[in-house]
């Protein structure tokens, strides 16, 4: 019928659809962000199984913390405010082969008609240590994977969020600075990465310098800063960090590093003290 709103249907994964029957207004969700949803699920068959208006209020769950089954948790981080949708579920995005009797029968496909009601923004303190590691921990295996696919600009972002996942936290014993300190490290250095290859040098040192903070000692860190260092021109600081790595772990070829820069840093000075003595001659050629 003439305008007559067409629904539009996405695969959000092979064997998860998502047709989307009402427009909504956008809004920013991640994972750990508390959600209000109204749904209605039914079997292939049209029986419904589970309904939140039998009763009467919302269902309330974490994004990514295992509250909802798999269709709704990963459908909603798609969804606007208000936006209503049909969720189409393969088995396994459901109750899987077990099914869950006597409502739903083993392997079954599931249909879901869903409206996101409310979002509430991520607080840290919503959390254990363990569940804010655990989140951290996807965020940076989505970094991973966008640094597979040379999308470092995406990675950034995914890396900066499992670091923010931290912040705000207050109380917390040495031994959970500890584990945050040992998760934070490598996060750091593939922040440092994304920047070598955005050509973003001085943000490479800042990320490479909090991970040495916590990490003196850290091979990759020192390498990565060294060649910040080398982009940015400052060769007596590359020089520096390059010895450190070698100091760490001599070998052939760290030396090979040491040596390479400092010659490069003797042809630098060669080349300012031509230049200066060039500068002289002309002005005692014109006297």
């Amino acid at each position: 019928m003439a305008g007559q709103e067409t629904p539009s249907t996405i695969e959000v994964l092979p064997g998860l659809r998502k047709t989307i029957l009402k427009a909504g207004t956008p809004v920013e969700i991640e994972e750990g962000s508390q959600v209000s949803v109204h749904y209605t699920g039914t079997l292939s068959d049209g029986t419904v199984f589970d309904s939140t208006f039998d009763r009467i209020e919302p269902f309330v769950f974490k994004l990514g913390c295992g509250m909802a089954i798999e269709a709704i948790d990963r459908v909603v981080r798609s969804m606007n405010l208000r936006e209503v949708c049909k969720i189409e579920a393969a088995p396994s995005f459901g109750f899987g082969r077990p099914g869950f009797p006597p409502r739903v029968p083993p392997n079954s496909s599931l249909t879901f008609e869903i409206e996101l009601l409310e979002v509430s923004p991520f607080q840290a303190s919503d959390f254990s240590l363990e569940q804010l590691l655990d989140l951290a921990l996807k965020d940076k295996e989505k970094g991973n994977n966008f640094v597979g696919k040379k999308k470092f600009e995406y990675a950034e972002a995914c890396y900066q969020m499992a670091i923010n996942r931290f912040q705000n936290l207050h109380n917390l014993s040495d031994e959970d600075k500890n584990n945050i300190s040992k998760f934070k490290v490598p996060v750091y250095l593939n922040l440092a990465l994304c920047d070598l290859k955005l050509s973003q040098p001085s943000r490479a040192i800042a990320h490479c310098n909090e991970a040495l903070s916590q990490e003196p000692d850290n091979i990759k860190a020192h390498h990565r800063i060294a060649e910040a260092y080398e982009i940015c021109g400052e060769l007596n600081a590359a020089k520096f960090h390059w010895t450190q790595k070698a100091r760490i772990s001599p070998s052939k070829e760290t030396y090979a590093e040491v040596e390479r820069i400092k010659k490069k840093i003797s042809e630098q000075k060669k080349e300012k003290d031509d230049k200066a003595g060039s500068m002289w001659v002309g002005i005692f050629n014109k006297s």
